[in-house]
């Protein structure tokens, strides 16, 4: 008599004994069936404040006597391959229906999709979005609303940082240091640039940097312009402002390829307040 095996057992390794029934490739066992609340141990600890006993069961552990299917090997065999075929067929047909989806949203939706594609490394949303149009072709009409503005802003902060980019190239082949040498007194006429300010500094009060562009190029000086104004108020100098003075030369260096001189104790000749002023 050929040997029989349970449906789980694919490999058909373990032979069951006591087959009955049998109608060609298949038969049948009959067996104790083990309670599938308590796992045989007819109760357990949890179950202490309600007597421990399982329910289920009754404490038996088992469920009473049943007949389970066992096949051959050919037919378990069989009975794998027609089951391969099946879920074949279903992931075949899911994947025509989630396809045809896919590509209605595509044809209702081509720019978008487009633009979605085409900035998906540019923005972790838009990102997300492509992911989702190519596994599910499916976006909610906010979403869709979404992506359309993501579309615009990323477009203008790509042309922005190109142009940012490209101004700084500009501004770096442009550079040049003022005329002189380390320690030298000059005379320097500009526009105040730029003005930062921060906490910290080597006595604590915070530190200043003010920035003047010359014709020369750009002056560095660390702290703040100002020279005595009415009513024996200092006039501090802000963005905007033109100014004349005299100072030393510090250094000669550069920043992110901008060449750039630093000078030290200034005095300001002239002023002319045409930004904010601080008194």
């Amino acid at each position: 008599m050929a040997d029989f095996f349970h449906r789980h057992d694919h490999a058909c390794e373990r032979p069951v004994k006591g087959v009955h029934s049998i109608k060609g490739d298949r038969g049948l066992i009959t067996e104790l069936a083990t309670c599938h609340r308590c796992g045989g141990a007819g109760g357990a600890d949890q179950w202490r404040r309600t007597g421990w006993t399982c329910y289920e069961c009754g404490g038996k552990g088992t469920l009473g006597w049943i007949d389970r299917k066992v096949y051959t090997a050919e037919k378990i065999a069989k009975l794998d391959a027609a089951k391969a075929k099946a879920t074949e067929k279903r992931e075949a047909a899911r994947k025509a229906t989630r396809d045809a989806t896919i590509d209605a949203f595509r044809a209702e939706h081509p720019d978008l999709v487009a633009g979605i594609v085409e900035l998906a490394d540019h923005n972790y949303i838009l990102a997300d979005f492509a992911r989702w149009i190519e596994e599910r072709g499916a976006m909610t009409e906010a979403q869709i609303e979404l992506g359309r503005k993501l579309i615009i802003s990323t477009r203008q902060q790509i042309a922005d940082d190109e142009a940012a980019a490209q101004n700084h190239i500009d501004r770096v082949a442009a550079s040049s240091h003022i005329a002189g040498e380390v320690g030298d007194r000059v005379v320097i006429e500009g526009v105040v640039a730029d003005k930062f300010s921060g906490p910290g500094g080597w006595d604590g009060s915070g530190w200043t940097i003010t920035k003047i562009a010359t014709a020369e190029g750009q002056v560095i000086y660390w702290g703040s312009l100002h020279a005595p104004g009415p009513d024996d108020f200092e006039v501090y100098l802000d963005k905007g402002d033109i100014v004349e003075l005299k100072a030393t030369i510090k250094e000669f260096s550069e920043r992110d390829g901008e060449k750039q001189t630093v000078v030290q104790r200034p005095k300001i000749i002239t002023y002319e307040l045409t930004g904010e002023t601080d008194a």
